[in-house]
């Protein structure tokens, strides 16, 4: 039961590795061209490995409920599968970058097929020999079908082309030796705030210039003074 569910799993990794690999292929770098059977191929086993995990689920349900009427019915249905699957495969002449890939799949599908004939006959019969025959042929599918997954990102890894990265203009560094020294006059009147008594005050540069507020300084004070007492008010 476990082979089951680790086979169902590991359709689940050829899935996604292969639908990245059809995204992939029109980025693919330019020593390499997929054909329109190469994309077809693609697009096959995709389809092909997701049809498999199906049965390799309906298997393992009548195993849970010890179903084995149910379970020789869908070892014999996958069985058609793959053998259905092995003649298909045939058809599709890929590119030599992807015949690695295409050869792997091909090697799992047949011990996959061997899997589900002794598995059908240890659903009619009861022979542990059948049984134990079946696990042996799924271990090996499996394996078959990890090797595929690593070609698939070998074949991923090796023909797309990364995306072109934008090279930043590195930004000049200035030294400080190299900058002007200007003296700073904040208000303005010409005196260097080093100079100037009140550098905020164009008015006064010395001690001597500050003279009393005239009215309409006072009257701005007392504007603001009320002000401040409306907002105090309010908030009690």
């Amino acid at each position: 039961m476990r082979k089951i569910k680790a086979f169902c799993s590991i359709v689940l990794v050829i899935a996604s590795v292969v639908v990245f690999s059809l995204v992939s292929v029109p980025e693919v770098a330019s020593a390499y061209t997929p054909t329109e059977e190469d994309k077809e191929y693609i697009e096959w086993i995709l389809d092909n490995s997701v049809r498999g995990q199906v049965y390799g689920d309906l298997i393992l349900d009548a195993l849970n409920d010890a179903d084995f009427d149910d379970l020789e019915m869908w070892y014999g249905k996958e069985y058609d599968f793959y053998k259905e699957s092995l003649e298909e495969i045939e058809q599709f002449d890929v590119s030599p970058e992807l015949q690695p890939i295409k050869n792997e799949y091909k090697l799992a599908l047949q011990d996959l097929k061997q899997a589900s004939y002794y598995g059908e006959r240890w659903a009619k019969y009861l022979d542990s020999d059948d049984a134990d025959k079946s696990i042996s042929y799924r271990e090996s599918g499996i394996e078959h079908m990890k090797k595929t997954i690593a070609l698939s990102e070998e074949f991923l890894s090796e023909f797309t082309t990364p995306s072109p990265t934008t090279e930043e203009t590195p930004t000049p560094v200035v030294t400080p030796s190299l900058i002007p020294q200007v003296e700073k006059d904040s208000d303005g009147d010409g005196v260097p705030n080093e100079y100037d008594y009140a550098p905020n005050d164009p008015n006064v540069q010395t001690k001597e210039d500050i003279k009393t507020p005239g009215f309409g300084a006072i009257f701005a004070i007392g504007s603001l003074l009320a002000v401040a007492y409306l907002v105090l008010r309010r908030k009690r």
